[in-house]
C-alpha cells in the first residue's frame, strides 16, 4: 500500500536531527525534492520540525 512518502516524513526528519547534532543547531540546509521526494518535504514542512531549513525547492 502505498502512503505516498509519508512514511518518509520521519527519516527525514531524524536524518535533519542527525545534522544538527552532527554540525550544530545554527547549521541550515536547503532542501530539494523531485516528485515523491518534494510531497515527502512539503508534508516535512507542513509539520513545522524543520527550523533549519532555509529554502525547499519542489520539482
Amino acid at each position: 500500500m502505498s502512503q505516498f512518502g509519508y512514511d518518509d516524513v520521519f527519516d527525514l526528519m531524524l536524518w535533519n536531527k542527525y545534522l544538527l547534532k552532527r554540525y550544530g543547531e545554527k547549521h541550515h540546509i536547503i532542501m530539494y525534492g523531485k516528485g515523491m521526494g518534494a510531497n515527502t518535504i512539503l508534508n516535512t514542512a507542513g509539520l513545522n520540525k524543520l527550523k533549519n531549513v532555509d529554502c525547499i525547492i519542489n520539482e
